[in-house]
């Protein structure tokens, strides 16, 4: 159902409302869910690169899988998250 919700608003196009349903994913713990959900948007707002790469990245931390965020936090920096 979150995966549903998240993908009707993408279609919507409407940036914020999209960056915000993939930010309830990750509150509901739905991590896997959250990964694709922000790749996809990667894809969809390149200018957003490294604000997606962030949120990847906290979401494979979460999950405890250490080795994962790191490249997607060094990425994001270089693509211009703080």
């Amino acid at each position: 159902k979150l995966r549903d919700s998240f993908l009707s608003v993408m279609s919507q196009d409407d940036e914020d409302r999209a960056f915000n349903a993939a930010a309830v994913l990750m509150l509901k713990g739905a991590f896997q869910q959250t990964i694709e959900a922000y790749q996809s948007l990667a894809e969809k707002y390149p200018s957003r690169l490294g604000d997606c790469e962030r949120q990847i990245g906290a979401a494979y931390h979460v999950q405890k899988q250490y080795d994962r965020p790191i490249e997607y936090y060094l990425s994001a920096e270089k693509n211009g998250a703080d």
